[in-house]
């Protein structure tokens, strides 16, 4: 009768699902000690490093790699998903999707990474400005598109878009926001 009932604590014990403190720590991949920042992209992400767009920075004060890459070059929609490895306290990097460039008329870039204040709160918000360089049908050119995100939060495996993103849109040849400073102007203007 005691076998049985340490059994059944042992298999609820088991069953139970990890704290979040021992999620985020198995969530977590750590640098080797020579390893470069795009050499650990490189192998977090599964991509040949040489297919890999790095961009290493520090966001509201704690480091981030940004990385980008294309899937999907087989076929007729290939996608640029934007990934930011983002250091944690406990030494290690988790990842977060940003965002994904979906083909419009050609294959999306990334064009520029910045950051600015774009909500209430006092943190700075990640500035993500995609240019698709082939000629759309119909279009005048590059098209140009401003995506803001909300700072991360613990929890979250992705970044939010924020709303004030559809204020910037997207345009082409005389499109006013191709450059991160541009877009900084407009929020400044906006009240941010």
């Amino acid at each position: 009768m005691l076998m049985r009932a340490v059994l059944v604590v042992l298999i609820l014990i088991a069953g139970q699902p990890a704290s979040a403190e021992q999620t985020h720590r198995a969530d977590l991949a750590f640098k080797l000690p020579s390893e470069s920042d795009s050499a650990f992209a490189a192998r977090m992400l599964k991509v040949p490093g040489d297919e890999l767009h790095t961009l290493t920075t520090s966001w509201n004060g704690v480091p981030t790699i940004f990385a980008d890459y294309v899937t999907g070059r087989e076929t007729e929609t290939p996608e640029r998903p934007l990934i930011a490895l983002q250091q944690a306290p406990e030494g290690g990097y988790r990842k977060l999707l940003v965002t994904v460039g979906e083909t419009e008329g050609g294959e999306p870039d990334i064009e520029a990474i910045g950051f600015a204040n774009a909500d209430d709160d006092p943190a700075k918000e990640l500035i993500v400005l995609l240019a698709w360089n082939e000629p759309h049908y119909g279009a005048c050119g590059p098209v140009y598109e401003v995506r803001i995100f909300d700072d991360p939060k613990p929890s979250e495996a992705s970044l939010r878009l924020l709303p004030v993103s559809k204020h910037f849109g997207e345009g082409c040849e005389h499109f006013r926001f191709k450059t991160i400073a541009a877009v900084k102007r407009e929020l400044t203007r906006l009240g941010y």
